[in-house]
This record gives C-alpha cells, structure tokens and sequence, in this order.
C-alpha cells in the first residue's frame, strides 16, 4: 500500500486535526505510539550502521511498514494459534469491519493447519463487499490500530463495546468506564465512587487492653448489669452508623459527579461543532475529523451516562423527585431511552448490593 494511505492513523494527523481529540486520554497514548517508533527506528539506526546490510530504508518507509502490521495482521493467524502469534492474509486483510448496531457480517475465515479460508455466510451478489468482524472493539482501538471510528458500536444486549479511560484524582489510577446494563457498569460505578471514598479514610486508633489486667478485670464488674443497656445503645448505635455510611456515600458521590463534569469540561469539541462533523458525509478529505468526532461523541456519552447514574442515585437516597438531565449532546431517542432504563438499573443495583435502603 501506498504510504499515504495510513495517514488516517492518527500518530500521523496534523495537529489541527489531532486537538480535536483534546479532552481524550487516546491523545496520550497516540504521543506515546509516536516516540515508541521513532525510539525503535534510532535504536534500529545505530545497531544498522554497525552491520554490513544495505542502507536502512528511511523513517517514512519504516512508519508505513509497522503501520501495515498493525493495522492488517491478523492474532491467532500464525503457527502456534496463540492470540499474540499474529501473521498476514493478504486478500483478506482487504475485508472491512462491521459490528455494533445494525451492522452484521457476511463472511468469516477459519484457519485448517496452514490454510485460512474465508466462508461467505449468505449468498452474495457480484460487488457486494466482504465484510468481517475484526472483534468485539472500541472505537479509540479501532482509530488507534486501523484508523476509523464507527457510530452505534454497540452490542445486542445494549453493552458498548466503547471503553473510556478517566483518571478522576491525581495519585488515583485510571478508571475504564463502559455503558450497559447492570453487569457491565456496576463494578465501573463502584470503583469510581470508591476513589472518592478513600480519600476520607483515616487510621482509627482502637487503643488496647489496660497495662493492668487486674484494672481491666474490675472496670469489667458492672458489664452483666449494664448489659440490656447496651444492647439497646448498640441498636442505636447502628442506626447512627447506617445514616453516616449513607452520608457517607452522598458526599462520595456528590464528589464523583463534580469530577465528572470537570472531565467534561476539558473536552475541546463538543456543541455545534461536534454535530456538524457528526452529520458530515460529503468531504472525504475530512474523514480525520469525522472519525474524531466519532470517538469524542462516544466518551461524552458515556462519561454522561455515569453523571446521569450518579444523579439518580443521590435523588433516591436523599427521596428527592427525578429531575431533567441535561445530555449535552444529541442523542436519538431509542438511545437515550436505552441509557435512562440502564442508569436506573445501576442506580437499583448500586443501592441494593451497597445496603443503602
């Protein structure tokens, strides 16, 4: 392939095109994915110099060679089957990706010792175009390692296939936020809330038993006759105990959605500009631009989709009534339907499994 075909990697955009993903943790990892090559093409360059091959080829051959590995070599393809023993199917590596939404696959290969055939799964008419699945994945992924973005990446049980990597708190580690039903986004909630709990925990001194056991065996004496008394200081003592872990929780919360918000607000396309790229369809010189708009459409949806949980869940355990939730982008409304019926179910689950009620 010609080298200028790979420039909708984004390691190779312009920087007009690539402050459009300002807001997205991809952008660390597309300045990475740049020094990790031109790290490996010096290194490559002083162990060449000191051989007897022919002249390295220059950086621009070399970038667009590892991009043709990357973005068409297939796992599991070599001899071993392993995941990471990959190899190269040429013809086949032509076949576009199709998951998410309304999109299905018309064919599939199958590796037979070493031989790969590729198997229509319906009839196809002359023209029609293969499509494949490259697997089950998200569009910072799929822009990253091939190059496009694809819109509704989403499975049949509501789950995205799209994982938004956020780091609330500085010192904390990265948390991956994922859309979905209960299963899939309860254990993302519950670590999100969980960073901001811990910064509130603090070492309680229980003290130990007096120096003289003779002492603590005489301010034991009127423990029997004291003791109903306590049980019903206990039972009072838990009630106070349940209001605390579930103010507890609120300010948690309360701290999860700020965080949120703030992540929001670092995002450089969003509004009028981000629709107007989203309902582009006429300039392929632009599909940079498109493709961002894409992945960045999809990482507010989902940071949204867990302001909106945290939301109704602090509307429950403070017995308020469901206010309107500003989305901030345009959604369709099977959609936002779709997330309002998940969020209220993570919000259910999260105060069921919590002990919350």
């Amino acid at each position: 392939p010609k080298s200028e075909s790979f420039n909708y990697l984004p390691r190779r955009w312009s920087q007009e095109d690539l402050r459009l993903l300002r807001g997205s943790r991809l952008l660390d990892r597309i300045d990475n994915a740049r020094s990790f090559i031109e790290n490996d093409y010096k290194l490559i360059s002083r162990a060449w110099s000191n051989s007897d091959f022919p002249t390295l080829p220059n950086f621009e051959t070399f970038d667009s060679m590892l991009a043709v590995v990357t973005s068409r070599a297939f796992a599991g393809m070599g001899q071993s089957c392993h995941d990471k023993d990959i190899a190269m199917l040429p013809l086949i590596d032509l076949c576009n990706h199709y998951r998410g939404g309304d999109m299905t696959k018309n064919a599939s290969y199958t590796k037979d010792g070493t031989k790969v055939q590729l198997t229509s799964c319906v009839s196809l008419e002359k023209g029609s175009i293969i499509r494949l699945t490259y697997g089950a994945k998200g569009n910072a992924q799929l822009l990253m390692n091939y190059g496009f973005t694809i819109p509704k990446n989403l499975e049949k049980d509501g789950s995205s296939n799209d994982v938004v990597e956020i780091k609330l708190k500085n010192g904390c580690s990265i948390i991956e936020l994922r859309t979905g039903p209960k299963s899939y986004s309860f254990g993302c909630f519950s670590r999100a809330v969980e960073q901001f709990h811990a910064e509130d925990d603090k070492e309680i001194d229980l003290g130990g038993p007096p120096a003289d056991f003779e002492e603590f065996i005489n301010d034991c004496e009127g423990d029997f006759e004291d003791f109903e008394m306590e049980e019903n200081d206990m039972e009072e003592d838990e009630e106070v105990q349940e209001k605390n872990d579930i103010e507890a929780e609120i300010v948690a919360i309360r701290k999860l959605e700020s965080a949120l918000a703030q992540i929001l607000s670092k995002y450089r396309l969003k509004g009028s500009e981000l629709e107007n790229l989203l309902e582009d369809d006429t300039t392929r010189f632009q599909l940079q631009k498109k493709y961002a708009a894409i992945l960045i459409h999809t990482e507010l949806r989902t940071i949204q989709f867990y302001r909106l949980s945290c939301r109704r869940v602090l509307e429950k355990l403070k017995e308020e009534e469901k206010s309107d939730f500003d989305w901030g982008i345009t959604l369709e409304k099977d959609d936002k339907a779709r997330l309002q019926q998940q969020a209220a179910e993570l919000c259910e689950v999260f105060i069921q499994i919590r002990s919350l009620q």
